[in-house]
């Protein structure tokens, strides 16, 4: 199949690259699309046009995208990670000219927007990793035209490793937390958290977190060599997410370390919570559970085990993306026998 991948490149970890080279390793002819446009370009056309840069933006992006689609003819069109920038009529014309299935994959709850709605129902397939959303969607679009998916993470990425006693010293900690530390609930999780000596918070934004706060740009490797060198990795809600999760805890568990996630039923669709992974409802029980995981080796060891062996089973990438691309050829399958 002739997949082609749309993702605004610079908003987004480079998980939908991984995905790709999965999909490509199961044989599929796979092109990745950027969305992205020089924002001091988009801001000055913009503006000389007398536009809304946010309409110049999806216009110009619509017509680039078209120009490749037409190129590459694929079979199946996956906007990943949320609709940040293609206008619905770029959409349509793809669907009507090639005959593309167009598949949505919303990660972020972006469907707010007036042009992010529209879109819906220009796109055949929804996939989402916020199970709340679901019902919402099967009203719009149908039951069998809306799924749970989370891609995962990459194993051949993500494993373990040992760390040599330099970057130990650098990267490690006890606890640490990796993310974006703008989101106000997380500031106000470290103002309480306490342990500061034991911990280190990497991300943005985190002057207000205090002496813990490693002011590093941290790229993917480093990601996984902070993982390596902690024994707890603490997963927090992002506010974008309701329900679901991020890739955190299948990307800790892969290199083969301990994550302690704060709790959302999402969890419950891909872990024995408890069994397979610790979870905390607050910040008081992060806190007592992190004391009891560093104190208790062998229970902590066990559930990475289990935890990584759920992982591997199930949520690498390239078990989700034969996943998603089994439904899309299923979909296209289904029309051509109408």
């Amino acid at each position: 199949m002739r997949v082609m991948i749309v993702a605004r490149l610079r908003r987004i970890a480079p998980m939908h690259l991984l995905a790709a080279e999965a999909a490509r390793a199961d044989g599929h002819e796979v092109m990745v699309f950027g969305t992205d446009i020089d924002d001091s370009v988009t801001q000055r056309v913009a503006s000389d046009a007398g536009l809304p840069e946010g309409n110049w933006y999806r216009n110009k992006a619509g017509k680039r995208l078209w120009r490749e689609a037409r190129r590459f003819r694929p079979d199946c069109i996956i906007i990943w990670g949320s609709n940040w920038s293609l206008p619905p009529s770029a959409l349509e014309q793809i669907k009507r000219r090639i005959g593309s299935t167009i598949a949505l994959i919303e990660g972020n709850c972006r469907l707010l927007e007036p042009f992010q709605a529209e879109t819906l129902s220009h796109c055949d397939l929804f996939f989402t990793n916020e199970p709340y959303l679901l019902p919402l969607l099967e009203m719009h679009m149908g039951k069998e035209n809306v799924h749970y998916f989370h891609p995962g993470a990459s194993h051949t990425v993500y494993c373990p490793a040992e760390l040599p006693e330099e970057e130990k010293r650098f990267y490690g900690s006890e606890i640490s937390f990796l993310g974006a530390l703008h989101h106000p609930n997380r500031v106000e999780f470290f103002d309480s958290f306490g342990n500061k000596p034991r911990l280190k918070v990497w991300g943005f934004n985190g002057k207000s977190i205090g002496e813990c706060w490693q002011p590093h740009v941290v790229d993917t490797l480093q990601k996984i060599k902070i993982f390596r060198a902690s024994t707890i990795n603490l997963d927090l809600r992002p506010e974008r997410l309701i329900s679901g999760i991020s890739s955190r805890v299948f990307e800790v568990l892969l290199c083969g370390c301990f994550p302690l996630a704060e709790y959302r039923t999402g969890l419950d669709w891909h872990f024995r919570v408890g069994e397979e992974i610790e979870v905390f409802h607050n910040v008081d029980e992060a806190r007592e559970k992190a004391e009891y995981y560093l104190e208790h080796e062998e229970e902590r060891e066990t559930m990475i085990r289990k935890g990584r062996e759920r992982v591997l089973s199930e949520w690498t990438h390239t078990k989700t993306m034969r996943h998603l691309l089994g439904i899309i050829e299923q979909h296209a399958s289904r029309l051509s026998n109408v």
